[in-house]
């Protein structure tokens, strides 16, 4: 069952991401909500100018199909203390949606983002 009304859902819990891959969180049944608010708490990094730029995907037939419903907004050596948060808004259209980083981590001397995602579906 979706939650719903600003009850929040993890679909990344806090880890430290790293390398050049795409990296996708869990998906979220997000069928009849009208809107999401993500949240990306950034606790912790490493590297140099350590960056993830994550896309905002829904998908419209219960996950096997993903499109990118929005760019949301780029992290890049962001200020850990004590955690720096990102929020967007975001109108659905979609049964399912997720976040994803296309590319990965980018920067030099093997950067690293300690990150966690949160989704909070409102009617």
């Amino acid at each position: 069952m979706p939650i719903r009304n600003g009850e929040n859902t993890v679909v990344l819990e806090s880890q430290a991401l790293t390398g050049g891959s795409a990296i996708t969180t869990d998906p979220l049944s997000c069928q009849h909500a009208e809107q999401a608010v993500v949240v990306v708490k950034t606790s912790a990094k490493s590297g140099t100018s350590p960056a993830i730029n994550w896309d905002f995907e829904t998908s419209m037939d219960g996950g096997a199909t993903w499109s990118k419903h929005t760019d949301y907004a780029a992290i890049s050596n962001p200020t850990v203390s004590p955690t720096d948060v990102v929020q967007a808004r975001y109108t659905i259209i979609g049964q399912m949606c997720r976040m994803r980083a296309p590319v990965g981590m980018e920067g030099s001397s093997t950067p690293s983002l300690t990150q966690a995602i949160e989704i909070y579906l409102k009617d």
